[in-house]
């Protein structure tokens, strides 16, 4: 699974700053998620029939793009070659990209890429999907209908797609 393995690459790079990790597979994940990535830039993410989903492709673009950007500090040429290709499959495929997961994901990754306009952009379409909780004045939240890439849904989707966006709105130091 390559969100997962991105994830994995990520999580075990940040923990060494806590604990003993010894990363010497590091190199040889990075080769294998590298070797996944599609000609445009893509992480295709198949659905239960082995078919290509369009939808999760994107979310899992987005995730495996930030993961690799995050997790290699500083990024090499060649991973921050395939975090462009990532990054531009995303951009051609913005208007597909219609949840907040996947919006945030991808501003995420538009700001750590230097994009300010995009960034931008992705924040004020974030903003416009957040909404309110009648029964708490002030509170926002953002509603996620599906599964991320780690088959989060329902109420965890909701709170994955709330966090996501909070941490691309604080990021940017910007305010809902």
């Amino acid at each position: 699974n390559p969100a997962l393995s991105a994830y994995a690459l990520r999580f075990l790079r940040q923990a060494g700053d806590f604990a003993t990790v010894d990363d010497k597979w590091a190199p040889r994940l990075q080769q294998w998620l590298t070797q996944q990535q599609g000609k445009d830039g893509e992480w295709i993410a198949y659905d239960c029939q082995r078919q290509p989903d369009q939808r999760r492709t994107i979310a899992q673009t987005a995730e495996i793009a930030l993961d690799l950007n995050d997790a290699i500090a500083p990024i090499d040429a060649a991973s921050k070659q395939n975090v462009q290709r990532a990054l531009a499959y995303l951009t051609t495929n913005l208007g597909r990209a219609d949840s907040p997961y996947e919006i945030a994901m991808i501003a995420l990754l538009a700001e750590r890429s230097g994009d300010t306009v995009l960034t931008e952009r992705l924040l004020q379409r974030l903003r416009g999907l957040a909404l309110q909780d009648d029964a708490k004045k002030g509170v926002a939240f953002w509603s996620f209908n599906g599964t991320t890439p780690f088959y989060s849904w329902g109420l965890a989707g909701n709170l994955e797609s709330t966090a996501l966006a909070l941490r691309a709105l604080l990021d940017r130091k910007s305010v809902v």
